[in-house]
């Protein structure tokens, strides 16, 4: 498989499978996305409009083992599919041994939108999609909160009570089980994107990215006290780190344009308040 970037869509709500009914993932759809407008409507419900901070309290045992469910999730041809030179996979990745609004991901994003496959009129076969993403990415489509599309969860009181902290959390913890599972994507460059309410979900998940990757090193690694001692390499490494994605920021003005150049401009452009 050649090297390429390594593109996460998180479509319309978001954990991946495949050969589900269609009638029960109707069903189901249409149940959480009520859920999700009813909970907008409740206080004690997850969704909130404060400011989103990444759950800090991650239980790393939620990493669980994936030795040989790689080559279980391979799909050696979908029904009504022609001859391909790309490698497809799909299955679940539990994210909570112990435990949803919106549109398929799957459905959707992929046999409607950007996926390799559109599906015929008939229904039940499909023909190549000469604009899809694959051409130039790994694709990876993400069904989330548990209940949406072919998504579920073993207790259905998570259905109801949902909410955009926990999708956070549940899509983080699939995220690093989905790399276990298949390291050699660890190194590529990752993009993740989605659209409709995964605007809420898709900064929230890159958030608690950088959130564990930086941040929380920095916590854990660093002490600022001024009676604090030489840093740690750890802390060292995770300080250089943060500098890297935060030094082209003008932290003065985040708004403000870049300028690569060691020059001035000879005549500046004015401001402007429209």
């Amino acid at each position: 498989m050649e090297s390429k970037p390594f593109c996460w869509i998180l479509l319309s709500l978001l954990i991946l499978s495949f050969f589900v009914s269609q009638t029960h993932e109707k069903k189901q759809g249409s149940q959480t996305l009520v859920y999700l407008h009813n909970s907008t409507l409740k206080k004690s419900f997850g969704f909130d409009t404060s400011f989103f901070e990444a759950i800090d309290n991650f239980n790393e045992t939620s990493v669980n083992p994936q030795e040989r469910l790689k080559e279980k999730d391979r799909i050696e041809r979908l029904p009504g599919q022609t001859q391909v030179n790309f490698s497809q996979y799909g299955g679940y990745v539990t994210v909570d041994k112990s435990a949803g609004p919106g549109c398929s991901s799957l459905a959707y994003g992929a046999m409607q939108e950007l996926g390799p496959f559109r599906v015929h009129s008939d229904g039940k076969t499909l023909y190549k999609n000469k604009f899809s993403w694959n051409y130039v990415a790994n694709v990876l489509f993400l069904e989330s909160p548990a209940g949406v599309g072919f998504s579920y969860s073993n207790t259905t009181k998570d259905y109801s009570t949902s909410g955009d902290r926990r999708t956070a959390r549940d899509n983080y913890v699939f995220l690093l089980n989905w790399l276990k599972r298949f390291p050699e994507y660890k190194n590529r460059d990752f993009y993740v994107a989605g659209e409709s309410y995964a605007g809420h979900y898709v900064p929230q998940l890159a958030h608690t990215i950088l959130f564990h990757r930086d941040v929380y090193q920095i916590k854990k690694y660093c002490n600022f006290s001024s009676n604090a001692s030489t840093p740690s390499r750890e802390c060292i490494a995770a300080s250089e780190a943060v500098s890297k994605d935060i030094s082209y920021i003008n932290l003065y003005n985040i708004y403000a344009p870049l300028c690569s150049s060691p020059n001035l401009t000879a005549q500046p452009k004015k401001t402007s308040v429209s």
